[in-house]
């Protein structure tokens, strides 16, 4: 019998037909988790490809947050920006302070790469970030909303991938 690392392997390396009729065979709750391991858009091309049926058990066996976020790049083109999107982790408030943060990374970084810190207002729009490099070098008293930068390079999830493409090709960021 195949474990949940094999057939990752097996989904990431095979086209998307074939990754769909091999998590045909698994229990929802064991599907799920080979699709949270995967990239994003591989993932919402398996359950594309997947029947309804199937796709409603896996996303019933699936945390919460992270099925709504499917939810949600399923509702975008496929070519989109918003097809590739996935949840936002290391999500601070500009109050929120640098010692504060780097603990509450200590705990996100156990599970996920983080690169920058995202600073959004009360009602969760974006007004900055704060890099690695900015939490190391400030004092643990430093507001984030003091030192986050707040001229933000952002993609529009309707933005078709091409368009998307293009207007990063002169910035040098490790993430968008």
């Amino acid at each position: 019998m195949d474990t949940r690392e094999d057939i990752k392997e097996q989904c990431e390396s095979s086209g998307v037909r074939e990754a769909a009729a091999l998590l045909m065979d698994q229990q929802p709750g064991e599907a799920s988790k080979v699709l949270t391991s995967l990239l994003p858009n591989k993932a919402q091309e398996i359950l594309a490809r997947l029947p309804a049926e199937k796709v409603r058990a896996i996303i019933a066996a699936t945390r919460p947050r992270i099925a709504a976020q499917w939810r949600l790049e399923a509702s975008y083109p496929q070519d989109s920006v918003g097809s590739l999107m996935e949840p936002p982790f290391g999500v601070f408030s500009p109050d929120d302070k640098v010692g504060e943060t780097i603990g509450k990374l200590r705990e996100i970084a156990r599970e996920r790469l983080i690169t920058y810190c995202f600073v959004t207002d009360d009602k969760g729009k974006l007004t900055g970030v704060v890099t690695m490099r900015d939490l190391l070098l400030n004092a643990h008293d430093a507001r984030l909303g003091d030192l986050m930068l707040r001229d933000i390079f952002t993609l529009k999830p309707e933005e078709p991938l091409l368009d998307a493409m293009k207007a990063t090709m002169n910035r040098h960021y490790p993430v968008y």
